[in-house]
This record gives C-alpha cells, sequence and structure tokens, in this order.
C-alpha cells in the first residue's frame, strides 16, 4: 500500500513537472452544509472539475481548500461547482 502511494506522488510530481501548471490555493467558507455527506459531496463534485489538484472539505470547520490549476479553472469555476453540489454558498477566507 506505501509503495503504490509513492508512486502515485512520484507520477503527480511528474505530471506537475513536466507541464506548464500554475498552481494556486483558494481557501474558503462554506454555508449550508450539516452533515459530513455534505463535505463529501462537495468533494466529489470538486474533483470531477478540469484543474483541480487537490481538494479538502470540512464539515465541521465548515471550510474548503482547493489547489488548482489557474490555467485550467478559476475561483469563480470552484465556487460554482460548490453551488451546483446543493444548497451551498463559498466565500473566500
Amino acid at each position: 500500500m506505501v509503495a503504490a502511494a509513492g508512486i502515485v506522488a512520484a507520477d503527480l510530481r511528474n505530471q506537475l513537472f513536466n507541464q506548464s501548471i500554475f498552481m494556486q490555493e483558494i481557501k474558503f467558507q462554506i454555508k449550508g452544509m450539516h452533515c459530513t455527506s455534505c463535505a463529501f459531496l462537495i468533494e466529489e463534485n470538486l474533483k470531477g472539475q478540469p484543474g483541480i489538484i487537490q481538494v479538502k472539505v470540512n464539515h465541521s470547520g465548515q471550510n474548503g481548500e482547493v489547489i488548482y490549476d489557474e490555467n485550467s479553472t478559476s475561483e469563480s469555476a470552484i465556487f460554482q461547482r460548490v453551488r451546483e453540489a446543493g444548497d451551498y454558498q463559498a466565500e473566500k477566507i
């Protein structure tokens, strides 16, 4: 399991260095989450968007964090995906 994780991390690192990726990080507050299933739903909706590299959504903290390629997506597109996941609103911290 650990070896597989190392291979995946190495592949991601190679992809990042072999492409012109301009990574950005955005942290935001999310209104409307009621349970951990809400956080999971938002995460899954964001992971389906091109340019998303990493997603973390925390129900108890009512917040999210996304690392993305600014050449492939934008903050407004990320916030739109949060809204599309349900009755949620995202606001940059």
